[in-house]
């Protein structure tokens, strides 16, 4: 639990440092603006911390739910690989640690759609979330949103790229999860392809993320008003570690 709370913590800062990035037009690299920002905002970052992973949990919430309804019973494997003579409880626990759905197209249709539609209700709520952590508003302006000082439809500002590449990167993503769980097959020994055969079609697939990033980083741009955003490497990899997925 402990490390699970502790990864999201690095990643909501490392997401945050990458977002005012954008906003400062700053290098990622550079050494005086990592120490500006470890002076200036790391207290900040962590009030921020909780509502943030308050939302998290929310829609974590929302989406086990929502796929459980749709599909009560997938059908499930272990990610373990059992090693020579292990004692018969180690095998029990390692199952049950490492259990999870097998990726069939059904059970992935429903896992992605669940996520994104979730994620579109929550949407302006994770916008109010990157203008705090960019500073664009204050906590106190959040109500200026809800009370119709400011228009509630700059929350949804972006939803168009933004849902153009999550639908994108959901296919991608399912068929690396169907070439991993194929992969798994093998090194179990339920399967005899080459593994030639499933490593060849990931590493050809995973350029593809890179190319659908495009329309997220175009989203986040236009979430924050920074305008056309500069399509290189770096940024698009960076645009990578700005969407946790709960």
């Amino acid at each position: 639990m402990m490390r699970k709370v502790l990864k999201q913590f690095v990643g909501f800062h490392l997401k945050s440092f990458i977002l005012r990035s954008f906003v400062n037009e700053s290098s990622l690299i550079s050494i005086q603006y990592i120490t500006e920002e470890m002076k200036e905002n790391f207290v900040e970052d962590c009030i921020l911390f909780l509502p943030y992973s308050g939302l998290l949990w929310v829609e974590r919430y929302m989406m086990d739910k929502l796929t459980s309804y749709l599909e009560p019973n997938p059908e499930m494997y272990t990610l373990a690989i059992s090693t020579p003579y292990p004692e018969e409880d180690q095998i029990q626990n390692n199952d049950r640690r490492n259990l999870v759905p097998v990726p069939t197209p059904k059970y992935l249709v429903i896992y992605y759609t669940t996520r994104s539609i979730v994620l579109g209700i929550t949407y302006p709520l994770r916008t109010l979330m990157l203008l705090l952590q960019t500073k664009e508003i204050t906590f106190g302006d959040c109500k200026l949103y809800f009370n119709g000082t400011l228009p509630f439809s700059d929350l949804y500002r972006g939803f168009g790229y933004y849902f153009i590449w999550r639908f994108c990167n959901s296919i991608v993503v399912s068929f690396i999860d169907r070439l991993a769980y194929r992969l798994r097959r093998i090194d179990t020994g339920h399967d005899n392809t080459s593994k030639l055969f499933v490593v060849v079609p990931i590493c050809g697939i995973v350029p593809l993320l890179f190319i659908v990033e495009t329309f997220h980083l175009y989203g986040l741009h236009t979430r924050l008003a920074l305008g056309i955003p500069n399509i290189c490497f770096s940024n698009l990899f960076a645009g990578m570690l700005c969407e946790p997925h709960p």
